[in-house]
């Protein structure tokens, strides 16, 4: 089998859903992309295609995502790329002014020919330095924890979801946690986890010592807004605490069904077994020499901060490893 010829186009766009997005072989704004040339391929292998994605903004590009297309009969992959129809659609990191990121995609044809492959970069926003100045300082000022009961509209949204009759705690005996993290986009949000009322002033310390540390944490929210499904909220990078469901691979009741659980990052810091995840964008944080933002360390401050309140950490595990996971109990 050869590869054949690639004809390559690529698309720019600056803003998702912005009029006047430009199609193949145009530009568009101020977010670039460069097909860089590609290694001699050898028969029957893969080519590999450098695409580079660049941000030409005076500010920061926030949520970079790249689409790459190519014939049906041309299999594409990469790195933290999720397959669509036709092609991939690889979720970049957030890109400062002037920056710019290389995504190296494998195509490998089924039959003989020439085919195209065509990429387009869209991002959420342009944040100008002034605005994430201003917001930086005003986030740095204070970090907020709030612990409130399950509200009713809470409890609502809850029943049937993340919690049911039947679960080993009750809702009057979980808390919502309110509480200032860092994003990112190096700006502060605020997000809620539910605990367990026993553990919720530890989980504000915990997440004091977090901001003060600056740890990025993608998003925070209760796991009900992904049906409660933790696979769902793994792939969109949530970090959550308490949903009434059995540990993985087991019958018996997960930490987090107590409500003495959370799972930080967990795309940056995946549930590992046999050397695999079950999350195609964590593939690149199985290495965990890397020092990419989110990933938690033995001994960092994330750990630190967990084990000053008795917590014990998954990625210490023998056997299979779970580096989002931290615990009360240590399990």
């Amino acid at each position: 089998m050869s590869v054949g010829v690639i004809a390559v186009c690529a698309a720019t766009a600056v803003l998702l859903g912005a009029p006047g997005s430009a199609g193949a072989g145009s530009t568009a704004g101020n977010i670039t992309v460069t097909f860089l040339p590609a290694p001699p391929t050898t028969e029957g292998k893969a080519a590999v295609i450098p695409i580079r994605v660049t941000n030409e903004w005076p500010g920061k590009a926030i949520g970079v995502t790249l689409t790459v297309t190519a014939p049906s009969w041309v299999k594409l992959s990469g790195p933290r790329c999720a397959p669509r129809p036709a092609g991939l659609t690889c979720r970049l990191r957030d890109l400062a002014a002037g920056a710019g990121v290389t995504v190296r995609i494998r195509a490998k044809p089924s039959r003989r020919g020439a085919y195209h492959v065509v990429a387009r970069a869209s991002v959420e926003g342009i944040k100008s330095s002034s605005d994430a100045q201003s917001r930086s300082t005003a986030a740095a000022a204070s970090f907020r924890g709030v612990v409130a009961p399950i509200s009713a509209a809470l409890a609502r949204r809850m029943t049937g979801v993340s919690w049911r009759p039947g679960c080993p705690v009750g809702l009057s005996d979980l808390r919502a946690v309110k509480v200032s993290f860092w994003g990112f986009d190096d700006s502060g949000h605020s997000g809620t986890l539910i605990v367990h009322r026993g553990v919720a002033e530890q989980v504000v310390r915990v997440m004091s010592r977090l901001f003060a540390a600056r740890f990025p944490i993608r998003r925070m929210v209760p796991v009900d807004v992904y049906g409660g499904d933790d696979f769902r909220s793994i792939e969109a990078d949530n970090t959550s605490a308490f949903n009434c469901r059995a540990a993985t691979g087991t019958s018996h009741w997960s930490e987090h069904a107590y409500g003495r659980a959370i799972d930080l990052d967990p795309l940056e810091n995946p549930y590992v077994s046999g050397g695999r995840t079950s999350h195609s964008a964590s593939r690149r944080y199985l290495d965990r020499s890397l020092r990419l933002p989110g990933m938690i360390r033995g001994s960092d401050a994330v750990v630190e901060a967990f084990a000053a309140e008795g917590w014990g950490w998954g990625g210490a595990w023998s056997g299979v490893r779970d580096y989002q996971h931290f615990s009360a109990s240590g399990r």
